[in-house]
């Protein structure tokens, strides 16, 4: 009960403080929520009406597809939409992906349909009670529409609701095509989902507690709201010169790693990088694999991840320049307090390995294409064991960041490889503990480099050079070894004076 109580109340004092945090995360998921309402209504409104009034060749078919996409998946919507705004698609041009301009997008793909359907069944509806009568008074089409649409406007309402709850709820599409970067698409939803992992659940339980609040006020007050379509043109407003304000400030991506993010370096790093240059870095947080694919689809600016070889296969390959090794920590062996594979204390990471497989103790592993999953693989293939083929459901296999991967350890009472910064911001440990450190082989260096501008010429390749300068330079040095949990430091710098 402890463990309720205590998130519970954190959330609360959030909430009642006006965290700055908490209300920066709120109003952007409003902003891009009831932006893509409108525009949804704009859209699926005359579609609704043209499938209830007009008659077409293929009429049912159209009304079959789009009473299908109101169940489409948030992530196939986000997956569409990123292949159309990413640099290598059709629209890449316009360098929409990971902005909130993104997010609006995916969600209008999303809550278009359900408007559009409700619309059209409340409108045929309307024209088989009135049909009639509108055309005795030989009253056009289009005036037909409109009329209908005024005699309908508070069931509109609720379609539009309806979408606005989609909206609101969705965390897949949004993800995906937003980056979850913090201060600039980080949403309520994603937030929790960040949160959790990071076993802050007192802020995610705020999030929550709003998210939820916020639906049940907007569904109680929707019959007094009269002037609901002019708050959200004027919301829609605000908006836009919000977003132009933004587009303003010179900014960079950087595709990194989770560990980076998870682990509170960023937000140390950034505002001091950015107070300095006037520069905003805009990080989308993956695993190294996938940061790296950003990079080669010419999606971000800067890569800054921690898988040496792969590092230098992306440079080699023609993707990446001017790598250079920024700092260090190392990996861990982290597991349940009982040991129930008896590695506590060792300092040979393999043999440890070894033993929970003979233990066949629950391991849960990231599977992700990062960095510490690649180090994994490499430390189980050293050992001489394929884990996926070993048998029996010791071996867990999440496909999922650190922090999440860390939080399934905790619930499973397994074993885990970690970062150790990632370890030592975790708020939600449990029954883990650090058993296996100190082994040469668990060594994890950090590197970053620019995207080719060659090959992207849409690359920032100035701000991306002054980040990487920025990084490798004695003020950066200092400020990452300045990060510190607890007075225990996180991460060493050990920038290299040319790249590699």
């Amino acid at each position: 009960m402890h463990d309720l109580l205590e998130p519970l109340a954190a959330a609360w004092q959030l909430i009642l403080s006006g965290d700055s945090t908490l209300v920066t995360i709120v109003s952007l998921s409003l902003s891009v929520s009831l932006t893509a309402v409108v525009l949804a209504s704009v859209l699926g409104l005359p579609l609704g009406a043209a499938l209830a009034i007009l008659k077409f060749p293929g009429q049912n078919a159209v009304i079959v597809v789009v009473n299908a996409l109101m169940g489409l998946p948030p992530v196939v919507a986000g997956l569409f939409v990123y292949l159309l705004l990413s640099r290598s698609g059709p629209l890449g041009s316009l360098g929409l992906l990971f902005t909130p301009t993104a997010m609006v997008i995916a969600q209008v793909v999303l809550v278009t349909p359900i408007i559009a359907a409700i619309a059209r069944q409340m409108l045929e509806d309307l024209w088989r009670e009135y049909g009639e009568l509108y055309i005795l008074d030989g009253i056009g089409r289009v005036r037909t529409v409109c009329s209908l649409l005024w005699l309908g406007r508070f069931s509109l309402l609720t379609a539009a609701l309806a979408g606005l709850g989609r909206a609101a709820a969705e965390v897949g599409a949004i993800l995906i095509v937003g980056g979850n970067i913090a201060g600039v698409t980080r949403t309520m939803t994603t937030s929790i989902a960040l949160e959790t992992s990071r076993g802050d659940l007192g802020l995610a339980l705020g999030l929550g507690i709003i998210l939820l609040g916020l639906i049940l006020m907007i569904n109680a007050t929707a019959q007094f709201v009269r002037n609901w379509v002019r708050s959200l043109a004027a919301s829609f407003l605000l908006v836009l010169t919000a977003s132009a304000a933004v587009a303003q400030q010179p900014f960079i991506t950087v595709a990194s790693t989770t560990s980076t993010e998870e682990s509170g370096l960023f937000g140390h790093l950034l505002p001091a990088f950015t107070k300095e240059t006037g520069i905003q870095v805009r990080v989308v947080a993956v695993g190294t694999g996938q940061a790296l694919k950003i990079g080669e689809r010419g999606d971000c600016d800067v890569v800054f991840v921690h898988d040496r070889p792969a590092e230098l296969a992306f440079v080699e390959r023609g993707f990446g320049i001017n790598r250079r090794e920024v700092m260090y920590n190392d990996f861990i062996l982290v597991g349940p307090r009982s040991d129930p594979a008896h590695v506590n204390g060792g300092k040979d990471i393999v043999p440890a390995f070894l033993r929970i497989a003979d233990a066949k103790s629950p391991f849960i592993a990231r599977g992700d294409d990062s960095g510490t999953s690649k180090a994994e693989m490499r430390l189980w293939k050293e050992a001489g064991i394929d884990p996926r083929t070993a048998g029996g459901n010791w071996y867990r296999d999440t496909g999922s960041g650190m922090g999440p991967t860390l939080n399934t350890a905790a619930a499973m009472d397994g074993y885990t490889l970690s970062d150790r910064g990632t370890w030592l911001s975790f708020n939600n440990k449990q029954n883990l503990t650090i058993l296996v450190e100190g082994d040469g082989r668990l060594f994890n260096q950090y590197g970053v480099m620019l995207v080719n501008p060659a090959k992207h010429p849409h690359v920032k390749q100035d701000f991306g050079q002054k980040f990487i300068d920025w990084l490798t330079s004695d003020t950066g040095q200092r400020t990452i070894a300045g990060y510190k949990i607890k007075g225990v430091q996180l991460f060493f710098p050990d920038a290299k004076g040319s790249p590699s």
